[in-house]
């Protein structure tokens, strides 16, 4: 589990963010020759993959993995499209540029999409990040204003018919 964690990890940060962490720093008590000497970057997945093991239950891990692995947006109807029209909520979708996880594109075709059919309400905002996937955890305070609008409850239109209650007098 530690090993399969170690590469997801990869996948969590983008190649900029590791590059400028880490670079190709050998690790300070570990001589370059030397022949299991690691780089800094090693250290660190190496020390994440094995603590993770600690405190996270493997079958949990492997039933989230496999739902993200499975998850089809489209699944049942004929089109992706056809998913996407039976919403009826609004929409706020953010996307975070290197995310290899769920991709900027995938964001913005979902966005399209909606726009085309002229959704009710479909936000996007797109994060600039070096941090990948993981920009989620570490930047929330270049989304945070964003959820929070998205949050805060809109006015409710007042409905000018007869209510329900005034049906009943008699």
């Amino acid at each position: 589990m530690a090993i399969g964690r170690m590469a997801g990890h990869i996948s969590f940060l983008s190649h900029h963010s590791m590059e400028q962490k880490f670079g190709r720093e050998y690790k300070r008590n570990d001589g370059l020759f030397e022949l299991f000497g690691k780089f800094q970057v090693e250290s660190y997945l190496e020390y994440n993959g094995y603590n993770f093991t600690k405190w996270f239950d493997p079958l949990s891990y492997l039933y989230i993995t496999k739902a993200i692995n499975i998850f089809d947006l489209g699944r049942g109807f004929d089109t992706l499209e056809d998913a996407l029209a039976k919403i009826q909520s609004e929409l706020y979708l953010i996307s975070f540029s290197n995310d290899m996880l769920f991709l900027p594109s995938e964001m913005s075709k979902i966005d399209m999409m909606l726009k085309a059919r002229h959704f009710k309400k479909c936000d996007l905002l797109e994060v600039e990040s070096d941090y990948g996937h993981d920009a989620f955890l570490v930047e929330i305070d270049k989304f945070d204003d964003y959820v929070r609008a998205a949050l805060k409850p809109k006015p409710q239109v007042s409905n000018p018919g007869p209510s329900p209650m005034h049906d009943n007098i008699v």
